[in-house]
């Protein structure tokens, strides 16, 4: 799965949320990263990345 690399992961999974995509991996920390994941209506799975500080 390729990840887009964004500046704050938990805004931008909550906006395709609203639109009714599903979790698909929550947003959690990564050593210096944090990620998470959507699956949208077609089940296209769409990765979120940003650095911690």
């Amino acid at each position: 799965m390729a990840y887009w690399r964004v500046d704050d992961v938990d805004v931008v999974m909550a906006r395709p949320l609203d639109l009714g995509a599903a979790p698909h991996e929550p947003p959690r920390d990564h050593g210096p990263f944090r990620a998470g994941a959507v699956r949208d209506p077609c089940g296209d799975v769409l990765g979120v990345l940003a650095g911690r500080g």
